[in-house]
């Protein structure tokens, strides 16, 4: 195994732990969760939250962090697998090749989601900002910049299309 293997083996270890461990936080105790944010807010200097602010049970902190924990369980997996499992040094890795046709619908309506998700934040940027202005809990924006924030969602939807596409063009290129 490369130093390249071993840097990128490591770089996803270490993304699948950040992830499990900040769901498994948010999971276990979102009050906790909260001040490791507001010390992160001060850390890098934004606004603190809003103080009529009454999260409640906290099931929406849980849930997502139970996303997240599970998304960084399944990445953890992945780098272990890979790390007692290296591929043979003639395998080609690529995106097109390791998408197989055995996937059935799970490829093409994932690429297709986010297409659609992309294109619709593409197109509805600054009323996302508005509503996101809006709605969220937490004022850490500040004094932030309307042109700023329609930037910000116009890229995100763009790197959805461009992850839609991908998908669906990996999918293509496995049917044949």
């Amino acid at each position: 195994m490369t130093f390249e293997d071993l840097a990128f083996l490591g770089g996803l270890f270490l993304f699948g732990l950040l992830f499990m461990v900040l769901g498994a936080l948010m999971l276990a105790s979102p009050p906790a969760f909260l001040r490791f944010g507001l010390w992160l807010g001060k850390l890098f200097r934004l606004n603190p939250p809003e103080v009529g602010w009454k999260p409640g049970l906290y099931l929406d902190w849980r849930l997502a962090g139970l996303v997240l924990a599970s998304f960084g369980a399944s990445v953890l997996k992945q780098a272990v697998r890979l790390a007692l499992n290296p591929p043979s040094p003639g395998v080609v890795r690529s995106a097109y090749h390791s998408v197989q046709p055995t996937l059935g619908w799970l490829a093409p309506v994932g690429g297709l989601v986010m297409l659609t998700l992309g294109l619709y934040t593409l197109i509805h940027a600054p009323r996302l900002f508005r509503w996101m202005l809006k709605k969220a809990p937490i004022k850490v924006l500040g004094n932030a910049s309307s042109f700023a924030g329609v930037i910000f969602f116009r890229l995100l939807g763009i790197l959805w299309a461009l992850g839609g596409i991908v998908g669906l063009a990996a999918w293509f290129k496995a049917l044949r």
